[in-house]
């Protein structure tokens, strides 16, 4: 099964930065900088709609529900940043992208995403995105901000885009985008939109 996820990347150690910054040095003599791949984990299915749902334990989390609202609608979620269609409709087998929550993904991590089912040609069927609700309560802030900012993050692996973490360097006009990995929690409007770069992926894809 393949999966992203929203973590943290402020627990560094010593040794561990310095082997990044010689590995960043050497790779800055030898190889050119690497652009982020597309599909993140997978082609996404082309239908009419990118839809999505709800578990019940999610439902029932306003602040979530509201969010995750906001993340797809074409105000200034998915729909107005990008040629994609999205729809809300109960879940079932032909839902795009399934929201839940998971408080056990770990220190460190704010959210997850997977396939969990595929079609014949092997484009994703159905994405589930966890939000670890009470990990971001527990060291955000603003967990409010923080859990758009992740929404916005899972939400953009399920439509095919990867991180901007090493080892892919992000072009100037993206770098503040919510696929940035991490504790983001200032709710700059940078961390509920996707860079161009990231867009030109997804219209790419879907147009």
């Amino acid at each position: 099964m393949k999966f992203r996820r929203d973590r943290s990347r402020t627990r560094v150690g010593v040794a561990a930065g310095v082997a990044a910054a010689l590995a960043i040095a050497v790779a800055s003599l030898s190889t050119p900088a690497a652009a982020d791949p597309y599909p993140a984990i997978a082609y996404p299915d082309k239908g009419d709609y990118h839809s999505f749902c709800f578990t019940s334990v999610f439902a029932n989390i306003p602040a979530l529900l509201s969010r995750a609202r906001y993340t797809m609608d074409n105000n200034d979620g998915v729909e107005a940043q990008t040629v994609v269609n999205t729809l809300e409709q109960a879940c079932g087998a032909a839902t795009d992208v399934k929201y839940a929550v998971d408080n056990n993904l770990g220190t460190g991590v704010y959210g997850y995403t997977a396939c969990t089912a595929w079609n014949a040609n092997y484009y994703c069927d159905q994405f589930v995105v966890r939000i670890n609700w009470s990990y971001i309560q527990q060291v955000a802030s603003d967990a409010g901000f923080q859990a758009r900012k992740t929404l916005c993050h899972e939400t953009g692996h399920t439509l095919g885009v990867d991180h901007y973490d090493p080892p892919y360097t992000p072009s100037p006009d993206s770098y503040n985008s919510c696929m940035i990995s991490g504790l983001w929690d200032s709710g700059a409007a940078w961390t509920r939109t996707y860079g161009q770069h990231h867009k030109n992926h997804i219209n790419a894809w879907f147009s």
